[in-house]
């Protein structure tokens, strides 16, 4: 028996349906009437592709056998987790592609112009999946690049936040944390939204700490959980799957429990002695140690930050503890020359 209508045939579903399922993401999560028209013309693309078969779908479709397929069977091992809803986007433009593959490969046995329209199909999924994953996963690129955040307390800094901004984005402070306490929501909004103005002008990601809200209404690139804070599912669903979400650690457990609830970085410390949070005690250079180690092993699949007491002084001694990325705040807040604090730790 001919095992190619019945490959052809279940393929063709598995991919229509992946491609049903990367529409609805663009339409729905994103309101894109371009994308989602897009990924539409592919979906009925895929439906109209075994024209030329002998019979078309109706025959694929009469070589389909239930109850002999082993597939069901073998596939009741658990899946992979959908921590956010994006990672169900990206689970189906993978599935949508190897079923195209396959359609390809197994057509070529019977038909060089069907193997051909499930090779153009193919490359047209992998471009629209490619677009998607690139508005997905810009602030992430850029986080990964990333080697010094600037924590900003206006209670610390010696001069207005707005202008300290500006000079130290030049600088090359490449992430900008807003860490507020005591002001009302409705200032704490305006200010918020004033400083991602200026960071953004100046080519710096933005974010709020503790409060997911008001990342949101600003316009920041992101939100950072403390311990106390709500927890970091909570902060995806108020954020959404494109802006970062960030997590506090002060030991390697928290860290895992931080990447298996889907956030887009860790900060781990506080390393040295903190006069910003006095009753935390420090964690010491072993644990940048451990985290470094983690991510070059893959145990730590997002980056992590060094935070807590670093000044230019101790920078050195965090960066041969294998820490890439160092987070800052009286250090450069308090400066005589803020800008060419940030240049020196750089």
């Amino acid at each position: 028996m001919n095992p190619v209508p019945r490959i052809l045939d279940a393929n063709l579903n598995r991919a229509r349906e992946a491609s049903r399922v990367c529409e609805e993401w663009v339409r729905f999560a994103w309101n894109d009437a371009g994308r989602a028209r897009r990924w539409r013309a592919l979906r009925h693309a895929i439906a109209r592709a075994a024209v030329d078969w002998p019979g078309g779908h109706a025959a694929l479709a009469r070589s389909r056998d239930v109850t002999r397929d082993v597939g069901p069977v073998n596939s009741r091992r658990v899946s992979a987790p959908r921590v956010i809803p994006a990672d169900v986007f990206r689970a189906n433009a993978a599935r949508l592609t190897e079923a195209l593959r396959a359609c390809e490969e197994y057509s070529k046995t019977v038909s060089s112009r069907l193997a051909s329209r499930f090779e153009r199909l193919r490359f047209e999924g992998y471009a629209l999946e490619a677009d998607v994953r690139s508005r997905l996963e810009a602030r992430r690129r850029r986080l990964d690049q990333a080697r010094l955040t600037v924590l900003l307390s206006s209670s610390i800094a010696l001069e207005p936040l707005d202008r300290l901004v500006r000079r130290i984005a030049r600088a090359g402070a490449e992430v900008i944390q807003l860490r507020e306490k005591g002001r009302p929501d409705a200032a704490w909004a305006r200010l918020a939204a004033r400083l991602a103005r200026i960071a953004h002008d100046s080519g710096a990601l933005f974010i709020v700490n503790d409060r997911a809200d008001i990342a949101v209404a600003s316009g920041a690139d992101g939100v950072h959980g403390g311990g106390t804070d709500l927890p970091t599912r909570v902060l995806r669903e108020v954020v959404g799957p494109e802006r970062l979400v960030g997590a506090t650690s002060h030991r390697w457990t928290e860290a895992v429990a931080a990447q298996e609830e889907g956030a887009d970085y860790v900060s781990v410390g506080p390393v040295f002695d903190s006069a910003l949070k006095p009753r935390l005690r420090a964690v010491g250079l072993g644990y940048v140690r451990r985290a470094a180690a983690a991510r070059k092993a893959g145990r730590l699949r997002i980056p992590f930050v060094a935070i807590g007491g670093i000044t230019p002084e101790n920078a050195r001694a965090v960066r041969r503890a294998g820490a890439t990325h160092l987070a800052v705040c009286r250090a450069v807040c308090a400066a005589a020359s803020p800008s060419g604090v940030v240049s020196e730790l750089r």
